[in-house]
């Protein structure tokens, strides 16, 4: 059992990593999220919701958060 929880870690890092790659050449395609800050967008991976801020040459990952979060107290929270 416990070595099923390690695969489907690494299965999920493996996820996470390549949507980071996929964002970093396409940062327009997430979602703009203007309620929790000007530039910010989102990208739904699973259950888990990247937020990310487009650059030049990439992108700055804000936070990842579980899609049951109250996102915006969440980054509400953050500014205390």
């Amino acid at each position: 059992m416990a070595e099923d929880s390690i695969t489907n870690a690494d299965t999920f890092v493996a996820r996470i990593d390549e949507t980071f790659r996929l964002l970093a050449q396409q940062p327009r395609i997430g979602r703009r999220r203007p309620e929790v800050y000007p530039k910010v967008r989102s990208f739904v991976v699973g259950k888990y919701v990247i937020f990310y801020l487009p650059l030049r040459n990439g992108i700055d990952v804000v936070r990842v958060l579980h899609d049951a979060r109250d996102i915006v107290a969440a980054f509400e929270e953050q500014k205390d």
